[in-house]
């Protein structure tokens, strides 16, 4: 259900291939959503080419805290959304090329990613619509650590965008899965179009543990603990690893065009952790990740600082 509300109240007349609509819906005695307007489009009963047609939209929308998870229902990797949206959005352009402008605010806002087993708490920020297609963007969490992204979307082609934004951490929790969980410091820039994004930065390691039971169960991985890991011409498929990337379960043009060039720093308190295995790690990363290449390369040095590993029943 995309859209939950006490009472909605709407008309609609078509004419000469525009459609002029108001709406208004209430949650309760307050009145939530107002929209209304012309849209130039063909609604023949018949098949058509297209339903876009020559002509300037003219459509006003006004939220006064609306549930976010109406507003961001077009964005299907985040799940229980929670948080209030307002809004003032003017949209005119035409159907196949529209040109918003206004301001979306949003209050209070949480959701969780599947994917990566979080859950973003403290959500709070802005989207500034401008005539001439920009959207400035100004997002931040507080809930587990805190988060800032800042920078500008141009909506040139409104379906392909060009991004320019940067992502601030500060013991930012970026994953919490049954296999890998990490908490990080730093800055990446992403940037390049929605349909072949770039990030790219370098990222510090503040809190992380492996758990390579999980890996092992999931992936495949061969026993550290296996006599046979030492001998001559066995050796550990990462591959294997790969065949569960963090982004598995997102399916869109931006997920799956994906590249990552980030310096990757793990000063210590990162620990790689088994039955048999509980070791402290520390180095620099250069982390690689092209998706429609299928490429995933990790370049540089782990050492071990200290701990324990059990060998044929010996510590």
């Amino acid at each position: 259900v995309l859209f939950r509300s006490s009472r909605v109240v709407g008309d609609l007349d078509y004419a000469s291939q525009t459609l002029n609509f108001g709406l208004t819906g209430w949650d309760g005695p307050k009145t939530t959503l107002r929209a209304g307007g012309s849209v130039p489009i063909d609604l023949a009963l018949h098949a058509v080419e297209q339903r876009s047609v020559g002509g300037q939209m003219d459509v006003d929308i006004v939220a006064d805290s609306l549930d976010a998870a109406i507003a961001l229902s077009v964005v299907p990797t985040l799940e229980d959304v929670l948080g209030v949206v307002s809004a003032e959005i003017h949209l005119g352009g035409t159907t196949a090329d529209p040109a918003p402008s206004g301001t979306v605010m949003l209050r209070d806002g949480a959701w969780s990613l599947d994917a990566i087993g979080v859950r973003h708490t403290g959500v709070n920020g802005s989207l500034g619509l401008n005539a001439d297609r920009s959207v400035d963007v100004s997002l931040s969490t507080t809930g587990t650590g805190s988060s800032n992204v800042t920078g500008t979307i141009v909506l040139e082609p409104f379906i392909n965008p060009t991004i320019d934004l940067r992502f601030d951490f500060e013991r930012f929790r970026a994953v919490g899965r049954p296999d890998i969980e990490g908490w990080i410091t730093g800055a990446f820039d992403l940037t390049g179009r929605y349909d072949r994004p770039l990030a790219q930065g370098t990222l510090t390691v503040d809190q992380g543990t492996i758990y390579v039971d999980e890996l092992q169960r999931v992936a495949g991985v061969v026993d550290l603990s296996d006599p046979f890991l030492f001998e001559g011409g066995i050796a550990v498929d990462t591959t294997a690893l790969v065949a569960r990337p963090a982004l598995a379960g997102l399916r869109n043009p931006f997920f799956d065009n994906l590249r990552v060039n980030v310096d990757l720093i793990v000063p210590s308190d990162t620990w790689l952790r088994s039955t048999k295995t509980n070791v402290e790690m520390s180095g620099e990363l250069i982390v690689g990740f092209d998706r429609p290449a299928g490429d995933f390369v990790l370049v540089g040095e782990l050492q071990a600082l200290r701990g324990s590993h059990l060998v044929l029943n010996r510590t």
